[in-house]
């Protein structure tokens, strides 16, 4: 479904991604777990081209890319196909939830107004946002706004979903309505990339792990083998470490 090969990514001289190699299956959910500066959310935005590699060669949708070289049609028929949901939402601050929803599929799908209205609706009530349709950003508790995030990325009808710290910027009462919609979508068979340090949510929701140090993978595997019986002492040791602070 989607496979990254010898990914490198180099910023001002310094290694920021290291030979990266990933593969995602279609409805499979895959989480990227790592300190912070191990490179998690370079991945995604290199993915989604948001941000250029130096090398390396992606496979999506059966089609496979040069990522050094790309071209904007490339650039485009990939983004079309992907949904990104942000850490900080990203929403335009002068438009309504349902105007956020609305944009992409204007520009993007190239769809009109009355149409794009109607989608919008639709995910936006998948998201138990029904209530929300003409409130502005500034309207929105944080989980709503995430949710609104969400709701536009799948109003695209993306084959994958990209998630940078979905709830990160959340206060922590707010952070259960921003999981379960993602367990939503899981259970609706959404191919997902999940970049988070909620690692319980990330054990209960992940079919397979990988964890990061120093823009390099150090293992890789299913959720029970990495959070039960990991191969790597480090990983061992970050799973220790950070399931401490959740208790």
């Amino acid at each position: 479904m989607l496979t990254v090969k010898s990914l490198n990514k180099k910023i001002n001289s310094q290694n920021i991604l290291n030979d990266i190699n990933i593969h995602i299956n279609k409805s499979e959910v895959v989480s990227i777990i790592g300190k912070s500066g191990a490179g998690k959310t370079t991945i995604l935005r290199i993915i989604d081209m948001l941000d250029k590699a130096d090398s390396g060669i992606m496979t999506f949708n059966d089609k496979t890319y040069n990522l050094q070289n790309l071209t904007m049609k490339e650039i485009l028929k990939i983004r079309q196909n992907i949904g990104f949901v942000f850490q900080d939402f990203n929403l335009f601050l002068n438009k309504t939830a349902i105007e956020n929803v609305m944009e992409g599929l204007i520009v993007v799908k190239k769809m009109n107004k009355n149409e794009a209205f109607e989608i919008a609706k639709s995910c936006l009530n998948r998201v138990e946002l029904n209530d929300k349709y003409n409130s502005y950003p500034f309207e929105l508790s944080g989980g709503q706004k995430q949710r609104v995030g969400i709701a536009r990325a799948i109003a695209l009808s993306p084959s994958i979903i990209l998630f940078d710290e979905p709830t990160s910027a959340l206060d922590p009462e707010l952070v259960d309505e921003v999981l379960d919609v993602i367990k939503n979508l899981k259970n609706s068979g959404m191919t997902m990339i999940i970049v988070s340090h909620e690692l319980h949510f990330v054990k209960n929701i992940s079919n397979r792990i990988y964890f990061m140090e120093n823009g390099s993978i150090i293992e890789e595997g299913e959720t029970d083998k990495i959070f039960n019986n990991p191969s790597n002492e480090r990983t061992k040791e970050f799973i220790i470490h950070s399931m401490k602070n959740y208790e």
